[in-house]
């Protein structure tokens, strides 16, 4: 099969890679998104009741870590940070 051949299939054939589902975020992508550091996220917005709960999945290690799915994230992102720490 010639280089072109194998390229016209792939192009024909593969699914762009934004039609798979989005990863869950951890609380480096959340607060990269918001704009703060990981701890101002970690000790204050992720304790605002409005803000979504994190889902916690098992590892290999047995430990889990919080992760929040980004679409609820979006929505639930205030005008600004700040609106979130006075919610509280």
């Amino acid at each position: 099969m010639s280089a072109s051949t194998l390229q016209d299939f792939l192009l024909e054939n593969l699914k762009p890679a934004l039609s798979a589902p989005e990863r869950l975020w951890n609380s480096d992508d959340c607060a990269a998104f918001l704009r703060m550091s990981r701890r101002h996220f970690m000790e204050r917005v992720k304790w605002v009741r409005s803000f979504p709960r994190p889902r916690y999945l098992p590892t290999m290690q047995g430990r889990s870590r919080p992760l929040w799915n980004p679409a609820e994230v979006r929505t639930a992102q205030p005008q600004s940070a700040a609106a979130l720490i006075q919610e509280e």
